[in-house]
């Protein structure tokens, strides 16, 4: 990049900067609640009932392979937001369409809400809501100009 061409770019935004750090270490809890489970470590099922125990080592596989890159992407996503590529938004658009799928099998298919009640359900939301809201974001910054 030239000096002129960077001077032309806008300036990332301080928020954006927190936001990426927010959003790197809330997906983290994603990567790390995942693998907590799929790897049954005791100290973390500690708190849960047997039939939640069960019910998250019953999934079929395409379920466990779309929370998988799910989950990952994500992460992958937030890290991007540092790079400030572009591409941070088609990867949480890839996100929000896996946690649809997924959470249409567990809502539709499955005893979820039973299993986890209604707050399980509220984190549900607010899951899809930040995905939405960092996609969001991506569209703004490529719009903006701050990310490349």
């Amino acid at each position: 990049m030239t000096d002129e061409a960077a001077a032309a770019a806008p300036k990332t935004p301080v928020w954006f900067w927190i936001l990426a750090v927010i959003a790197t270490l809330w997906n983290f809890m994603g990567v790390f609640d995942y693998w907590m489970t799929q790897l049954s470590v005791e100290a973390y099922l500690a708190s849960f009932t047997d039939a939640q125990r069960e019910y998250f080592t019953s999934f079929p596989l395409w379920f466990v392979v779309i929370w998988t890159v799910a989950v990952h992407l994500a992460f992958i996503a937030s890290l991007a937001m540092f790079a400030r590529t572009r591409f941070m938004a088609p990867m949480f658009a890839a996100c929000i369409v896996m946690f649809v799928v997924n959470a249409t099998y567990q809502y539709a298919f499955t005893p979820a809400l039973e299993m986890m009640g209604t707050s399980g359900a509220i984190f549900a939301v607010v899951i899809f809501l930040s995905l939405i809201g960092l996609w969001w974001v991506g569209r703004i910054g490529v719009a903006k100009g701050f990310l490349r």
